[in-house]
């Protein structure tokens, strides 16, 4: 399973979309930059935004957006079109979380609840945390909030889990029966009498 948070969401996406051997069982998305990254609140925040009323907002501002290595890779490195991540893109195959707070002022949170909070984003493998206040990164310091977001990626990964062995059991207990099957035809078969036994049946 893999975790990402904020850009990081972004490099989760692409191993994900890369993933052709089915390795990653499930996906978890935190203050998800990657989320409808061609929103204008994202892009604006990154590139442009200079207007930091607190001294929590100008943190945020640089810790998050303006550290040098973080902006040259919005601005200059980013493939948008494979980093952006849209509810079509998923699949119940590998569970999706996204968790995103309403304070965040990195991606749009209401945005991205509309989207990946949808019946059909659901029907897709996703779920949504949403947690009323927390901002980008929040979680970091907010015990509350870190144990709330642990338990919900504990329980992405029971579900990815789970999901896995849905998937492959099946197939190998059909494979048992017919091969147990088999064997005890076979067994029975070769016991005297059976063939007439048989016959009487119309087998």
């Amino acid at each position: 399973m893999l975790v990402g948070h904020s850009l990081g969401s972004t490099f989760v996406h692409y191993a994900t979309s890369r993933d052709g051997a089915g390795r990653v069982a499930g996906v978890a998305l935190l203050d998800p930059v990657a989320c409808l990254l061609h929103h204008s609140t994202t892009t604006g925040e990154f590139v442009y935004s200079s207007n930091q009323a607190s001294l929590e907002e100008a943190l945020m501002d640089f810790v998050f957006k303006k550290e040098l290595w973080s902006s040259i890779v919005v601005s200059r490195n980013l493939p948008w079109h494979e980093a952006s991540l849209w509810p079509a893109d998923c699949s119940p195959q590998t569970p999706t979380l996204v968790a995103v707070g309403a304070r965040d002022l990195v991606v749009a949170p209401t945005r991205v609840r509309a989207a990946f909070g949808s019946w059909q984003a659901r029907l897709r493998g996703v779920r949504v945390l949403w947690m009323e206040q927390g901002a980008h990164g929040s979680w970091l310091a907010d015990e509350a909030q870190g144990a709330e977001l642990v338990a919900a990626v504990r329980s992405l990964r029971r579900e990815a889990s789970r999901g896995g062995r849905r998937l492959r059991l099946p197939r190998l207990r059909a494979n048992e029966r017919a091969r147990d099957g088999g064997e005890r035809a076979a067994a029975v078969a070769g016991k005297p009498g059976t063939q007439q036994k048989l016959g009487d049946l119309g087998i």
